[in-house]
């Protein structure tokens, strides 16, 4: 739970306030990918979601190296969340994303 997330970035990971961290990546993860989905402020939730990613690997799963049998896991399952996330936040959402819909509205407007 969010208590013992909190507990661990304080204890382990040295994340000062361990609470804001936990929820601070909680809400990045869970709402991050949703908006991935929809297609929603796809780059700057890519750019969040990639920054997450870092600070996961280097904090639980670097020590164990990228492939890992042991507890904690190994980073590679981070290593391409991360690399995908920010593959999102350079190409964009596509043309079928809210993203768009907003651009292409905007663009209506101005005319």
């Amino acid at each position: 739970g969010i208590h013992g997330t909190a507990l661990y970035f304080s204890n382990t990971a040295h994340l000062h306030p361990g609470g804001f961290f936990a929820v601070l990546g909680g809400v990045t993860e869970f709402g991050g990918g949703i908006a991935i989905a929809l297609g929603l402020g796809t780059r700057l939730v890519g750019i969040a979601l990639f920054a997450d990613m870092v600070m996961a690997m280097i904090t639980v799963t670097w020590a164990t190296g990228i492939v890992s049998q042991t507890s904690p896991p190994g980073y590679q399952v981070n290593l391409a969340v991360g690399v995908l996330a920010l593959l999102v936040a350079v190409t964009g959402a596509g043309r079928f994303s809210f993203d768009a819909l907003v651009e292409r509205r905007i663009a209506a407007m101005k005319a």
